[in-house]
């Protein structure tokens, strides 16, 4: 009679045992992550700044060919400065950056919507803006869109311009 070896055998499970719990850490990492293992949903800024009372709203329309225009007969575009200056101090406030506009030229896309040199942004269609280069980004994207609504200071009054682009 054969004897059998009771070491190898138990060996042998413990191996397909890690094996087993490799794989399904696998598994889980491939199918959990949703475009990079970085990847943040955009934020809503209301959440963590509420509109307040004394909160100017003006609402206006703009033509989308004049705006169009603006890109291709203004400099406004490449001038425009977007820099970071602020940071909430409180915990929930910490990641939500503010932004100083500078170089906003009277022809500019920026202008054309209300902003102006010296604005400090807040959101834009009420979402956190994750860095400078975004919010170009937003300026050139607007020229398809329906609605746009920003969220800026200025002179310490806090303003908010709903957009309408019009044919």
């Amino acid at each position: 009679m054969q004897s059998i070896d009771h070491k190898g055998i138990i060996l042998c499970w413990r191996l397909i045992g890690v094996l087993f719990v490799l794989l399904i850490f696998f598994t889980i990492g491939c199918f959990s992550r949703k475009v990079g293992h970085d990847y943040k949903p955009p934020r809503v800024f209301s959440a963590t700044f509420p509109i307040s009372p004394l909160t100017q709203i003006f609402e206006f329309h703009v033509s989308r060919s004049e705006y169009i225009r603006s890109f291709t007969e203004s400099v406004g575009t490449t001038k425009l400065r977007v820099v970071e200056v602020a940071r909430g101090s409180k915990e929930s406030v910490r990641d939500v950056p503010l932004y100083r506009l500078f170089d906003v030229t009277a022809d500019s896309p920026a202008a054309i919507l209300g902003l102006a040199s010296g604005d400090l942004l807040m959101s834009a269609n009420d979402l956190v803006i994750p860095n400078g280069e975004i919010f170009k980004q937003y300026l050139n994207l607007l020229a398809g869109e329906k609605n746009a609504e920003i969220r800026f200071q200025r002179n310490g009054v806090e303003i908010i311009h709903k957009i309408t682009f019009v044919s």
